[in-house]
């Protein structure tokens, strides 16, 4: 049976790691001078925890950068470089934010940490129950009109002197078979690490984050029920 807080042996598992981890919990975190495999759930979810704000940071730069546009509660979009705040924003069709009783925002919708029981399910359906094969616990998504920015937002990407990709998944690329592979849903994905002083000193710089590049056209056509359709092809692919 998979205990998810209990590491696998590192024989049968490779993947990501740490290089330190500080002492904010003793009983979690320890100081070593090398970098390991994290399998442990709770040790990678204590690591995203910290990491998820580090990360949105860039994935909102790196929007404003390649005319970005980010999802709203709404179902709308918001340009990148529109945004008021980390969370919110006025929506322009309902009210006029420099009014005094313009209260009613809509709110962007980042994506969260990845859910705990998907994590487990993953963990055992493809991974044989190793734990530091997860690469998209913290995981974010940027929308775009059309292909060309994807582009640009890759190179800004490419270029970042914290960035190390690692892998990008090509689901644009007409050799790729959606229809066998994803259910015909297609976008670019990208899993990073960010190694910068920050995510040293709090040993972060070993964590990996997925980010999804998606054109808008098929970014209007993942709603919910879209969502459940692909579940229920992943079910049966035993993904």
């Amino acid at each position: 049976i998979l205990d998810p807080f209990r590491s696998t042996s590192k024989k049968t598992c490779t993947g990501r790691g740490t290089e330190r981890w500080f002492g904010v919990i003793p009983s979690l975190l320890t100081t070593i001078s090398e970098r390991v495999d994290v399998d442990s759930l709770d040790q990678l979810y204590l690591q995203a925890e910290m990491m998820s704000s580090i990360f949105l940071e860039h994935v909102k730069t790196w929007g404003r950068q390649s005319n970005g546009l980010f999802a709203t509660e709404s179902k709308g979009y918001v340009a990148a470089t529109q945004l008021h705040d980390a969370t919110l924003l006025y929506d322009a069709s309902t009210c006029d934010p420099t009014m005094p009783d313009a209260t009613t925002p809509d709110m962007v919708k980042w994506a969260g940490i990845k859910g705990l029981g998907r994590a487990v399910e993953k963990v055992a359906r493809s991974y044989t129950n190793c734990g530091s094969l997860l690469v998209d616990i913290v995981r974010q998504n940027i929308v775009f009109e059309n292909v060309g920015d994807i582009v640009v937002c890759l190179s800004k990407i490419q270029h970042h002197p914290h960035v190390q990709i690692l892998r990008i998944k090509n689901r644009l690329c007409p050799k790729y078979d959606a229809g066998v592979r994803s259910g015909g849903y297609r976008d670019v994905a990208l899993n990073l690490r960010l190694v910068s002083p920050q995510t040293r000193r709090l040993g972060l710089d070993g964590h990996v984050c997925e980010l999804q590049l998606i054109l808008k056209s098929f970014h209007e056509i993942k709603s919910n029920e879209g969502h459940a359709r692909f579940v229920a092809f992943r079910n049966k692919q035993a993904q």
